[in-house]
This record gives structure tokens, C-alpha cells and sequence, in this order.
């Protein structure tokens, strides 16, 4: 194997390795998504919960005033929500990106140390030809010499 073709199976591994880290960081930010996602839905459920069981009746204007204080909490805390699973969104949008570019080079320069490879086996394999040839004509012609 040559000098080159070591090297850019190298830089072909580490490009395996990026890719991988790429795929890994976007497994991680899919999964804050998912458990982002579950949050707000919880959020909701608890909000359409606690609006269900404040219909029932008022008996005071303070309950009232906490009941509306308490929902404005909880659909302060779903807008919140909302916003952080939209960055995660757009956040799993762009890592599937460099995801996606981190294992396209990685299997161009794969290729590419292929090519390198097979390159340098043919060439082996004709420098062994070579030397095959020469042996061959070193005995024929010593046995030419012999026989004369």
C-alpha cells in the first residue's frame, strides 16, 4: 500500500468518524424533539384538564382571580413550549444537513481510497507479472546457454 493511498484511507476514516458524530448529535437533537413534543402535549391535556374542573363553579371572586392567573401560567408555559419545539425542529432540519453532508463526503473520500487501493493492486499485480516474466526469461536463457 502506498504513502497516498494510507493517507487518504485515513482522512476516509476520519470522515466515517464525522459522520458518525453527525449522526449521533442528530439522534440527540431528535430525541430532545420528541420528549419536546410530549412536554407540550402534557401542557395541553393539563390545560383542557384544568378548564374542564373550572367550569364547575366559582365561589369566590378570588378563586376566580387564581383560576385565571393559574391558566394564564400554564398558556404562558405552552407559548414557551411551543417556541423551544420549534427551535428543536428547525435545530433537527439543520443537523440532518451536516448529517447528511458529513456521510456524502465520507463516501466520496471512501471512494475515492478505493480507487487508491485498487490502483495500487494493479500495480502490484504487474510488478509481480514483471518479475515473473524476468525469472522466466533468466532460466530460459541460462538453459539456452547450458545447452549450447
Amino acid at each position: 500500500m502506498t504513502r497516498r493511498t494510507q493517507t487518504m484511507r485515513h482522512v476516509s476514516q476520519l470522515a466515517d468518524d464525522s459522520a458518525d458524530t453527525a449522526m449521533q448529535e442528530l439522534a440527540h437533537k431528535q430525541q430532545a424533539l420528541t420528549e419536546g413534543e410530549a412536554q407540550l402535549a402534557e401542557l395541553h391535556l393539563f390545560q383542557r384538564e384544568y378548564q374542564h374542573g373550572a367550569e364547575r363553579g366559582v365561589h369566590s371572586m378570588s378563586e376566580l382571580l387564581n383560576r385565571q392567573q393559574f391558566l394564564q401560567r400554564i398558556n404562558d408555559a405552552i407559548g414557551f413550549q411551543q417556541r423551544l419545539v420549534e427551535q428543536l425542529r428547525e435545530a433537527v432540519v439543520v443537523q440532518r444537513q451536516v448529517w447528511l453532508q458529513a456521510r456524502n463526503r465520507a463516501k466520496a473520500l471512501g471512494g475515492v481510497a478505493q480507487h487508491l487501493q485498487a490502483d495500487d493492486d494493479r500495480a502490484d499485480e504487474r510488478k509481480e507479472q514483471r518479475d515473473a516474466d524476468e525469472r522466466s526469461l533468466r532460466q530460459n536463457s541460462k538453459k539456452h546457454w547450458d545447452q549450447a
